[in-house]
């Protein structure tokens, strides 16, 4: 991406169903704060010069006070990118909207907020859920509840209600009381993300030698790092931080980093120059506990798992470290993690195998293959019409005694802990392989995938 190339930018205001754009090469001088907290997000955008007829109607004009939810909500979204490769920088409410002259200059100014301050999302709501019902289940009725948003990320999230309980407050605060503070508004969307989960977008890297403007600093698991300004960067993406004052500079850290808050500043203009620069702050994926600990009392450190709609799944064998320290340290006893939203290491790992056998056989790459064959499994039935199936592992790695013991080869792919054998709870399997074996051969290559 050239960051040097030509910048420019967008913004269009929707109201009662209409809207208005105006765009580059007009001057836009703009103040961008997104984070991953519960806090409001908000965009402070200067615009020079527009027509009278544009900066006096109805889409560039509101009282914060006197205006809010009178007839609706104005969402103003404000894109950029260079060379025409445009991204939204930012979509949410119109808060104040007015125009002041500055010597020559007529500049409209746009002050905005995320979509959970509309009219409607700020109204307090009522709900009471009955024991049993699951946090899952809950979270997305609230969901249901809050106005434009467009798609939901959400990551793990177990456990249900022992007793009836009651939330009162707006959906965002019921959301968070239920996620215990780790859900968030951005440009439409709603994510429920972990301290140990990201978005499943392609990390960003981030180095001297490309856009970096000054030297990282890090304190404990936080980095920031100002960069060129960088539409591209999303709340809950990787980025991955190599810059050279970092390798003798103890302050300071190079590696895989989760963004949580995206600060851009600056002025993109046709006419005049300026300074455009994206500030951004990541905290470290790989030291992160599980931040599900209120639903889950797990507090061991677990490796980066990936969040795309609502399935969660590990894109690399990046915790299968822990899993065999843990084994080492524990005399073979099965750590008590997932390896993804549908299988546990106790399943892939734990069914018919002594924690001697554990101890003695299992290596950090029989556990690698544990997880892409796991993680093969759930896209496979995700992407079928078997998602949602509830499904029964009967056997993933095997020990050699165990392999033996029930009749499976010498050199069976279940040794390697690359083959799972499992049957569909409440279904006929037998019906639902022949609908899908075809498939299998092709989606899971030379790994083996058995129907008991």
């Amino acid at each position: 991406m050239g960051f040097n190339n030509q910048c420019a930018w967008s913004l269009t205001v929707s109201y009662n169903n209409e809207s208005k754009t105006v765009s580059y090469p007009l001057t836009c001088e703009f103040n961008i704060e997104r984070n991953r907290f519960s806090t409001a997000k908000y965009a402070t955008i200067n615009i020079y010069n527009l027509s009278p007829s544009t900066r006096q109607s109805e889409f560039f004009r509101q009282d914060r006070i006197l205006d809010l939810g009178k007839t609706g909500d104005k969402i103003v979204s404000f894109s950029a990118g260079y060379n025409g490769n445009f991204i939204t920088c930012f979509t949410g409410i119109i808060v104040e909207a007015y125009s002041s002259r500055r010597s020559t200059d007529v500049i409209t100014t746009i002050q905005a907020t995320d979509m959970g301050a509309s009219y409607e999302n700020i109204q307090p709501i009522s709900i009471t859920f009955k024991a049993e019902t699951t946090f899952v289940d809950a979270f997305n009725y609230i969901a249901g509840k809050l106005q434009y948003i467009k798609a939901i990320d959400r990551g793990t999230l177990e456990g249900t209600f022992k007793t009836d309980t009651t939330f009162v407050g707006t959906p965002l605060q019921i959301l968070n009381q239920l996620t215990n503070n780790h859900t968030f508004i951005d440009n439409a969307r709603l994510f429920c993300l972990n301290n140990n989960e990201c978005t499943s977008k392609e990390p960003w890297r981030i180095s001297g030698s490309t856009n970096l403007l000054d030297v990282p600093m890090a304190r404990e698991n936080w980095m920031t790092i100002k960069t060129i300004f960088n539409p591209y960067i999303d709340l809950g993406q990787r980025v991955i931080v190599d810059s050279t004052f970092n390798k003798n500079n103890p302050y300071t850290s190079n590696g895989t980093y989760t963004v949580f808050s995206v600060n851009h500043q600056g002025i993109i203009s046709g006419a005049i120059g300026g300074q455009r620069t994206t500030t951004i702050g990541m905290q470290l994926q790989e030291s992160l506990p599980n931040s599900n600990v209120n639903i889950t009392a797990q507090t061991e450190k677990q490796g980066p798992m990936i969040v795309e709609g609502t399935d969660v799944y590990s894109d690399s064998p990046i915790d299968v470290q822990n899993v065999y320290k843990y084994i080492k340290d524990n005399n073979g006893a099965i750590p008590p993690w997932k390896i993804n939203e549908r299988i546990s290491w106790a399943e892939m790992i734990g069914n018919d195998n002594t924690s001697a056998q554990r101890l003695a056989q299992l290596t950090p790459e029989k556990l690698t293959n544990c997880v892409i064959i796991a993680d093969k499994l759930v896209k496979f039935l995700n992407s079928t019409s078997l998602k949602g199936q509830r499904i029964h592992v009967e056997s993933g790695w095997r020990s050699i005694e165990n392999n033996s013991r029930c009749g499976g080869q010498r050199e069976s792919a279940h040794l390697r802990g690359s083959a799972i054998d499992f049957y569909f709870i409440n279904t006929n399997t037998e019906q639902a392989y022949k609908n899908i074996k075809n498939a299998i051969a092709s989606v899971f290559k030379s790994n083996t995938v058995a129907f008991a």
